[in-house]
C-alpha cells in the first residue's frame, strides 16, 4: 500500500515548488537571465526542484530535502552518478576530493549544520562542523561565481550581507570562532592589512621589493585563499574541498627541517616565488646558506599568512628556534651553522656587522629589519647562536 501524503506535506511541497518557480521567473527577467544558477538549469538537473527536494516529507531538519544537506549535493557531485547528473565531470567530482587525506570534513560533520546558524561561533565547547551550504548557496551558485549570495565576515569582523569576497567567507569559520582549534590562529588578524607583513589576501602587500615573484604576480597583486588551499589535482574541482597535501594545499609544503631542498619540498612557495631567484639570494643574501646548506625549511623562519610583529613574513618556528643563550657560538667574527645531512663538512659562516642596541627579545627570538636588504636576528636555531647575527 502506498503511503498517503499528508495535507501538510502536500502544502509544503507546493509552497517549495511555488517558491522555486518565483525565483526562476525573477531570474528570467533579471541580469542573471544569461547565466542561470547552475542548479536551476534543467540541463544540469533534469528533475528540476524535485532533484533535491522531496514532494512531501523531507529529511528531518532540512528544507524538504531528500537527504541531509550535503548528502543531496554528493548524490550528484560524484563521477559515478551520471544517471542522476548527466553533465558531471572530473571538475565537478566533489566526492573524489572529499575522500582525500586532507579535506573539509563535510560527510562527517554536515549533520550538525543548521540553516541560519550564527557565525562566528561564540560557544567554545561547540563541535566544529562544515556543510556544503556554508560555502555555497545552491539556488544562486554559478560556475563563474560559486560563492554568489553568501554572507561573510569583513576585515573588522563585521557581518557582510550577501556576495562576500572569498576571504570573507573563509573568515566565517577561520577567524573569530570561540572554538578554534588550539593550533589554529585567527586568520582575520593574520591577514590584517595594518600588519607589518601579510600575504596579499585583503589588499596588496606592503613590501615594494619582492624580486622573486613570478609574472604575472607583482607587488600590486592580490590573491585568494584558494590560490594556496585547494585540490592538488589540476583537473579536479577548484576550491578548498580536499587534497593529498595538508592542510588542503594545492602543492606540497614541507614544514620539517633538514630534509634537503628541491622543487617538490617547497612546491607551494615556488608556484609564485622563483626558485632560482631564492637560491641565488636575490631577496635575502643568506637564503641559499639557510635553505640548501643548513637544511632549514621556509617554515623555520616564515609564516604563510601574516605577521603582526615582523616585516617579510618573519615568524620563527618554535620547534627549531629558541631564545639565544648568553654565549654565542662565534669564532673570528663569524657564526657557524651545522651541516645538513649529506652536506660537505667544510665550514661556512655568516659575516658579522656592527650591532645596534638590542630592544630585547619577544617570544622565541627577535628579528630586526634594518632596511635595504639588511637585518638582524637574535635566537638559537639547531644549537647555533645568533646573539645577534646581522647581514
Amino acid at each position: 500500500m502506498k503511503k498517503r501524503t499528508t495535507s501538510f506535506g502536500r502544502r509544503a511541497g507546493a509552497l517549495a515548488a511555488r517558491g522555486m518557480l518565483a525565483l526562476t521567473l525573477s531570474l528570467a527577467g533579471s541580469a542573471f537571465a544569461q547565466v542561470l544558477p547552475a542548479h536551476l538549469d534543467r540541463a544540469n538537473v533534469p528533475q528540476g526542484c524535485l532533484g533535491c527536494h522531496a514532494g512531501g516529507h523531507g529529511a528531518k531538519g532540512t528544507a524538504l530535502l531528500k537527504a541531509g544537506t550535503s548528502g543531496v549535493c554528493l548524490g550528484c557531485h560524484d563521477l559515478r552518478a551520471k544517471e542522476r547528473s548527466p553533465r558531471i565531470t572530473p571538475r565537478l567530482d566533489l566526492r573524489a576530493s572529499l575522500d582525500k587525506a586532507s579535506r573539509h570534513p563535510v560527510e562527517e560533520t554536515s549533520a550538525l549544520h543548521r540553516r541560519g546558524e550564527p557565525f562566528p561561533e561564540r560557544n567554545p565547547g561547540a563541535r566544529r562542523h562544515v556543510a556544503c551550504a556554508d560555502c555555497h548557496d545552491v539556488h544562486w551558485s554559478r560556475t563563474d561565481s560559486p560563492l554568489a549570495r553568501l554572507d561573510g565576515l569583513d576585515t573588522a569582523g563585521a557581518r557582510v550581507r550577501q556576495d562576500a569576497a572569498e576571504f570573507e567567507v573563509c573568515y566565517k569559520c577561520h577567524a573569530d570562532d570561540a572554538n578554534l582549534p588550539r593550533d589554529s590562529k585567527n586568520k582575520r588578524l593574520e591577514f590584517n592589512r595594518s600588519n607589518p607583513s601579510f600575504h596579499p589576501v585583503e589588499a596588496a602587500g606592503r613590501s615594494l621589493r619582492v624580486p622573486s615573484l613570478i609574472p604575472p604576480w607583482n607587488v600590486q597583486s592580490t590573491m585568494k585563499c584558494s590560490d594556496c588551499h585547494g585540490s592538488d589535482d589540476t583537473l579536479g574541482p577548484k576550491g578548498p574541498h580536499g587534497s593529498i597535501y595538508g592542510p588542503i594545499l594545492v602543492a606540497h609544503y614541507e614544514t620539517n627541517d633538514a630534509l634537503g631542498e628541491n622543487s617538490f619540498q617547497y612546491a607551494l612557495c615556488y608556484k609564485c616565488h622563483d626558485r632560482s631567484s631564492i637560491l641565488a639570494n636575490r631577496s635575502f643574501p643568506l637564503h641559499n646558506l639557510h635553505v640548501v646548506k643548513a637544511g632549514a625549511s621556509c617554515y623555520a623562519c616564515h609564516t604563510a599568512h601574516g605577521s603582526q610583529v615582523n616585516t617579510h613574513l618573519v615568524s620563527f618556528n618554535p620547534a627549531v628556534v629558541t631564545l639565544p643563550k648568553s654565549s654565542p657560538q662565534a669564532a673570528g667574527g663569524v657564526v657557524r651553522l651545522p651541516q645538513a645531512a649529506g652536506a660537505r663538512p667544510a665550514p661556512f659562516a655568516i659575516p658579522q656587522f656592527a650591532q645596534p642596541r638590542s630592544a630585547g627579545t619577544i617570544e622565541i627570538g627577535r628579528y630586526v629589519d634594518l632596511g635595504n636588504g639588511h637585518g638582524q636576528c637574535s635566537l638559537s636555531c639547531h644549537g647555533v647562536e645568533h646573539n645577534p647575527a646581522s647581514y
